[in-house]
């Protein structure tokens, strides 16, 4: 009997399919659609993986984090091949994820086995990220420069698969733009760029850029994953590493670009403390929103978009510099996605002075709860007016 607790039908979701599979039994219509809608779940997840091995870029027995239901749900799954089909088993799951890994919060609250279970994920030299049919894997032994995904890139991801994929055109909708050029500035472990591979099959080019050489190479196999999916575009993918250059777009406009970029303040230059950190040049600083705004219409064709993520720490500033002939979309309006802040960088002892500036900048929009810190993101839909 499942009832309404979803948590627990995942848990048990190995017997509970025995029980449905028996020839015995007699199947209600919503435990028809339950199985259908696992079916097509487990599917999906078992041939990207099969997809993956065949790269090698994964091992044979392992960890997902599958986010699902408008990342309201985070499914811990362990699979293990045997021969071609992998099995899978989902034992945890976390309610309403705050960051990717929102791992440690959930400890807390189940019991021993799920406990090593997650333990085991966490220790894991190998991260795997599924949303929305894409699966993206980033070695953390050989790939440690590379950033995410991030809870931001899967904000950013269910924004696309809301206003761009679900509301692909049909031949009735013939004033719906088509999307032919997409960019990605920051592309980190490439989770945006492979969903635009699978899921737009107009695009024409997709142009890849980060600072990271890894970053560039973790992209790279993600989208070969992603493009091994049977029937799917074949758009052209231009990789790029180093800084952004928009004089490369003058001649060469795009229908799409989305930017994940550096959104937390720095101190001011009269403080006199230098920042170091993890991951510093990744998650500090506004030169790049700055820039990306301010070359709009060199970059962005006339119908397209631009989809930029900043943060409550950098709203603001954002906004003051859009120019006014650009409509300006914010989906969660002004209480913008709240997550936990744990970004390494700041919160490390020798950058406290950091961590108490963004805490009494305008209006604590950096806050603490129970030991943690939360802000609140804000992806914002940028065209022309």
């Amino acid at each position: 009997n499942l009832g309404d607790d979803f948590n627990k039908w995942i848990a048990g979701i190995g017997k509970w399919l025995e029980k449905v599979l028996d020839p015995r039994e007699i199947l209600t219509t919503e435990t028809r659609i339950l199985y259908i809608l696992w079916d097509r779940f487990a599917l999906n997840m078992s041939d990207n993986l099969r997809r993956a091995l065949a790269l090698g870029a994964i091992p044979a027995d392992g960890y997902v984090l599958a986010f699902v239901g408008r990342l309201s749900k985070c499914i811990v799954i362990h699979y293990k091949f045997n021969g071609l089909i992998p099995k899978l088993e989902a034992k945890v799951v976390i309610d309403t994820p705050q960051s990717v890994f929102d791992i440690w919060n959930a400890i807390d609250f189940v019991d021993q086995d799920s406990k090593n279970y997650l333990k085991r994920v966490l220790t894991s030299g190998h991260k795997l990220i599924s949303h929305r049919g894409v699966l993206v894997h980033v070695d953390r032994r050989n790939e440690p420069q590379v950033f995410g995904p991030s809870i931001d890139t899967l904000v950013m991801a269910e924004e696309l698969a809301r206003i761009i994929y679900e509301g692909f055109p049909t031949s009735e909708q013939s004033n719906t733009p088509v999307y032919e050029n997409a960019l990605e500035i920051g592309v980190g472990s490439g989770l945006l760029a492979a969903g635009l591979a699978k899921n737009l099959p107009t695009l024409k080019t997709i142009t890849c850029i980060d600072v990271e050489g890894s970053a560039i190479n973790c992209t790279k196999k993600n989208i070969e994953i992603a493009k091994l999916t049977p029937g799917i575009n074949q758009a052209k993918v231009d990789y790029f590493i180093g800084s952004f250059d928009a004089t490369r777009f003058k001649e060469n406009k795009q229908d799409l670009i989305v930017c994940n970029p550096p959104y937390i303040p720095n101190l001011p230059s009269n403080s006199g403390n230098a920042i170091e950190g993890v991951h510093l040049t990744a998650v500090s600083g506004l030169e790049l929103i700055e820039y990306v705004i301010n070359e709009l219409s060199n970059i962005l064709t006339p119908n397209g978009k631009l989809l930029l993520m900043v943060s409550s720490l950098s709203l603001n500033e954002a906004e003051k510099l859009i120019p006014k002939s650009y409509t300006v979309t914010k989906p969660f309006e002004e209480g913008g996605y709240e997550v936990l802040f744990d970004v390494e960088a700041v919160l490390e002892e020798s950058n406290a002075d950091w961590l108490s500036y963004l805490k009494t900048k305008d209006n604590l929009r950096l806050y603490e709860r129970k030991d943690n810190y939360f802000h609140r993101l804000h992806p914002l839909w940028i065209s022309l007016a």
